[in-house]
Formats: structure tokens, C-alpha cells, sequence
């Protein structure tokens, strides 16, 4: 399950990397994961080529988040440091942190994309009576009625590959102490 997960970046991480560096001037901190949160990272490419290929052995779920996220009062800031300016301008009071078409990764066998009636900082804040923790409890159920039967295969298989090693390597050690 994946929830608002940005396989393909958010929108204004660059700009929070870039804050947060002029923030290490003050205090310590890391913006090397922002950075990799960059609409169209290759890390986050690299990252999503690993998971295709295995996919088709989970059920995944991607979540994603159907709602804007509201600002605060819009965003419009002026930096300058050490001779450079930036300017970051976001008149909108909300914006898609997440969008679909990142939360979402295409082509993915079995998969389910799913609206969360949310913003992304509420994605995964829930009340008990509220509709969206009915829909992803249903879909955890779910995935579970289709886990037990793989647990129990797999630990057979583990049981069985166990006692084959186990038998050969004795007859093994029978074999070396009649020399």
C-alpha cells in the first residue's frame, strides 16, 4: 500500500531542498531526501524500474490524495543569500502536493489506484468514523484473506527445502565419519 507515495516527485520539494539548505546556516540538517523528491528524479525512477519487475508477486494499492492542500495564504516568498536571489511565487491558497499521475504508477500488474478524499498532510490521519479508514481497512482485510494462504505456502516450502538440506547434509556427515 502506498499512500500519496510521489513515485515520479512532488511539487515544491525543490523549493523546500532550497529553504532548508539556507536553514542549515543556523541550524544542522539534511536536504539530500528533498532533493530526491524533484519532479522526475532519477533516483525516484531508478527506485520505481526496481519495483515493476517485482510487483506482480503483491497486491499493491496506490492511494492518492484527491483533495489540494491548502497553503498559507498563498505562497510568495524573496530569498536572498550570499548574493543570490530566488523568487518562489504560489498565489493559489491550495496546492497538489502529490498529483495522480506521481502517487500512481502505470502499468503495474494487479494493481489499484485509489481516491482518498483528503489533502496530502490529512492522507493518512483518520477517525473511525470516517469513510476513507472504512475503505482502506476493507482493502487491508483484503490483502490479508489473499496473504495467509502465501504465508502458509511459503513456510511449507521453507519446512520442506529445511528437511532436504538437513537429510543431505547428514547423510553427508555419515558418509565422512565411515572413512
Amino acid at each position: 500500500m502506498f499512500f500519496g507515495t510521489p513515485h515520479t516527485g512532488a511539487k515544491g520539494a525543490e523549493f523546500q531542498a532550497f529553504l532548508n539548505n539556507i536553514g542549515r546556516i543556523f541550524v544542522p540538517g539534511n536536504s539530500q531526501i528533498l532533493n530526491l523528491l524533484n519532479r522526475d528524479s532519477d533516483h525516484l525512477r531508478f527506485l520505481t524500474e526496481l519495483y515493476a519487475p517485482i510487483a506482480r508477486d503483491f497486491k499493491t494499492i496506490f492511494f492518492y490524495e484527491e483533495f489540494k492542500t491548502p497553503l498559507f495564504n498563498g505562497v510568495s516568498i524573496m530569498v536572498r543569500c550570499f548574493g543570490c536571489c530566488m523568487y518562489y511565487s504560489s498565489h493559489s491558497q491550495y496546492m497538489q502536493i502529490v498529483p495522480k499521475d506521481s502517487a500512481v504508477v502505470l502499468g503495474v500488474a494487479g494493481s489499484d489506484a485509489i481516491a482518498l478524499h483528503k489533502h496530502h498532510i490529512d492522507l493518512v490521519k483518520f477517525s473511525s468514523k470516517d469513510q476513507d479508514f472504512e475503505t482502506v481497512v476493507n482493502h487491508i482485510g483484503i490483502m490479508m484473506e489473499g496473504a495467509i494462504p502465501k504465508i502458509d505456502d511459503n513456510w511449507k516450502h521453507e519446512i520442506t527445502m529445511k528437511s532436504e538440506y538437513l537429510l543431505k547434509t547428514s547423510w553427508q556427515k555419515l558418509y565422512i565419519f565411515d572413512i
